[in-house]
C-alpha cells in the first residue's frame, strides 16, 4: 500500500505520500526491495527462534469493474488484483508461515488504474480468505479490518458483518484463521489525512493544531474507550458473539459510505 500511495498517488483516492511521484515503474521497484528485506528478514528471525511464526500484512481488496463490459476497466482489475493482492505473497510465499491480510472494502475500477470507488462489502473478507489459503495454503491473520465512524452502532455492525463472514470462512469453507485485529485500538494519524479519519476503539481528547507546519493533536490527550471498544473487548473475551447481537446490528440501517470522512 505505501508503494501505491508514495509511487501512484495521482491514480488512487487518497492523498499521495513522500515522495509524491507517479511511476508504475518506481511503485513496482519499490516493491520488489520490499520482498527483499522480507526475505532476509524471515531468514533472520529464524535462525534466532525456531518457534517464532512469521508473515507479513499485505493490503487487499475484492477488485470489480465500474462497467463489467469494457475491456480496459477489467484490464484495471486484473492488474489491481496481481499488484496488490498476489504480487508479494508470489514472491515470498516459501518465506511465510501465514498470510497477513489488510482488509476494509470492495474497490470499483475504471480505466488506468484509477479507482471510482470504494463499496463495504463484508462477504468480501470471506472470498479473500478463503482465495489465500486456497492459494498460498498457510494459514491467515487479518491484521486489519475497520470503518473510520464516530457513530459507535455503525462501527460496530461493520465488525458484526466482517466477523460472520470470517465465522463462515471459518466453520463452513474450513479456512484456518487464527487472528482477527480491529484497525485500530488508539486513535491515530491517517496517512495523508491528518486525524480526520475515526477508525479507533479508544479515543483521544485533543484538538488539531498546526506544529512547526504539521498537523498535531494537542491537548489533554487523555484516552477513553469508545462503546465500540467495550463491544470489542467482549467479543475477545468470549472469543466469539452471539446470535442475539449480530441480528440487532444487522438490521439496523446505515450509510456505510465508506471514505465519507475524507470527502
Amino acid at each position: 500500500m505505501y508503494a501505491l500511495l508514495a509511487y501512484m498517488g495521482r491514480l488512487s483516492l487518497h492523498n499521495a505520500l513522500p515522495p509524491f511521484r507517479n511511476s508504475v515503474e518506481e511503485a513496482f521497484a519499490c516493491g520488489a526491495n520490499m520482498v527483499e528485506a522480507l526475505i532476509e528478514s524471515f531468514d533472520v528471525i529464524h535462525a534466532n527462534s525456531k518457534k517464532t511464526r512469521v508473515g507479513i500484512s499485505n493490503y487487499c481488496g475484492v477488485f470489480v469493474p465500474e462497467d463489467p463490459q469494457n475491456e480496459t476497466h477489467q484490464a484495471s482489475v486484473k492488474l489491481a488484483t496481481q499488484a496488490l493482492n498476489y504480487q508479494i505473497l508470489d514472491r515470498i510465499k516459501d518465506k511465510m508461515d501465514y498470510c497477513g491480510i489488510d482488509y476494509y472494502s470492495k474497490v470499483v475500477m475504471r480505466e488506468n488504474f484509477g479507482v471510482a470507488r470504494e463499496v463495504v462489502y463484508p462477504e468480501g473478507l470471506r472470498t479473500i480468505v478463503n482465495d489465500f489459503y486456497k492459494k498460498y495454503g498457510k494459514p491467515v491473520a487479518v491484521v486489519e479490518n475497520g470503518f473510520p465512524t464516530r457513530d459507535h452502532d455503525e462501527k460496530i455492525k461493520f465488525m458484526l458483518e466482517h466477523l460472520k463472514a470470517l465465522h463462515d470462512a471459518i466453520t463452513l469453507d474450513k479456512v484456518e484463521v487464527f487472528a482477527y485485529n480491529w484497525w485500530c485500538t488508539l486513535h491515530s494519524y491517517e496517512w495523508g489525512y491528518d486525524y480526520k479519519p475515526f477508525f479507533a476503539l479508544v479515543d483521544v481528547e485533543g484538538e488539531e493544531k498546526e506544529v512547526r507546519g504539521y498537523t498535531d493533536l494537542v491537548g489533554s490527550l487523555k484516552r477513553k474507550i469508545t462503546p465500540a471498544g467495550e463491544f470489542y473487548g467482549k467479543i475477545c473475551k468470549d472469543n466469539g458473539f452471539s446470535q442475539k447481537d449480530y441480528q440487532k446490528y444487522h438490521a439496523m440501517k446505515k450509510p456505510f459510505k465508506m471514505w465519507q470522512v475524507y470527502e
